[in-house]
């Protein structure tokens, strides 16, 4: 399923290594993922070190534990020996997942290395540093590609899925976070709606989930605003008063949309 980032000829295992045919090699890390990315770009890649660790606090918490079960409903009603996590961050949902299907293989991309050695930690799956419009999969050899708030190219993905593969889209509803948008701005935008449309890609499924989430804490409400853009958008006088905050109760809403690849 793997192929070279420089080649495109098969890389395989070996150890804590990867290597294809034609030699060209790439080592494991010592916290377990691998450096796939081809870039001589000094510039930073993925989200910044703060967002990640605020995240990963925040997830861990349990609070988006709804969004993981449902993904988990899902992917028990189809046939997947092989997904691909696009974005897959510090691995929350990756790792759950791959602890819930364990005769599934996970692999998980991601630029942020940050990120990915979190992910990597006591983990089932497999973790690689690769852009993720540019993945280091074969072509069709994949059964479902997972994406969770992350960008993607759906022409990569068509490429990578199997004939009759599955992509699971998981997207902020319209008023996901409202209440820390309503504490932050003057004006309230709603998040957008996403409609894909794509040819050989058929919309099978969609489920709605949410729920309301209370705060109590500062370092709950911290993690909760250092992970969002929102703390980069937001004027810093209303950031700093936010920060001063006791609790917040907030509604976390989400779209899962399947979608089934027909060549």
């Amino acid at each position: 399923m793997l192929q070279c980032p420089i080649c495109k000829k098969n890389l395989t295992q070996t150890h804590k290594s990867y290597e294809c045919e034609n030699k060209h090699h790439f080592d494991q890390s010592k916290s377990g993922y691998t450096n796939l990315f081809l870039s001589n770009s000094k510039r930073i890649h993925g989200d910044n070190d703060e967002m990640i660790y605020a995240r990963h606090r925040f997830l861990q918490a349990g609070y988006y534990s709804f969004l993981l079960d449902k993904i988990i409903e899902i992917m028990q009603t189809l046939s997947i020996k092989t997904c691909v996590d696009l974005g897959c961050g510090e691995g929350y949902y990756t790792n759950a997942l791959s602890k819930q299907f364990i005769d599934t293989q996970f692999i998980g991309f991601d630029l942020s290395k940050t990120a990915l050695k979190i992910a990597s930690k006591q983990s089932n799956g497999q973790y690689f540093c690769a852009s993720i419009a540019d993945t280091p999969i074969k072509d069709h050899s994949v059964d479902c590609v997972l994406c969770i708030f992350a960008p993607f190219k759906i022409e990569e993905v068509k490429r990578i899925l199997k004939p009759n593969g599955f992509f699971i889209l998981v997207n902020p509803l319209p008023y996901h976070l409202y209440e820390l948008k309503q504490a932050l701005y003057e004006t309230v935008k709603l998040n957008p709606e996403f409609n894909l449309e794509s040819d050989n890609m058929i919309h099978i499924e969609q489920y709605e989930v949410e729920q309301i989430i209370h705060l109590e804490t500062s370092e709950s409400l911290s993690d909760l605003l250092d992970m969002t853009p929102y703390r980069y958008k937001a004027k810093d006088s209303n950031i700093q008063s936010f920060y001063q905050l006791d609790s917040l109760t907030t509604r976390c809403s989400f779209r899962c949309d399947v979608y089934k690849y027909t060549q």
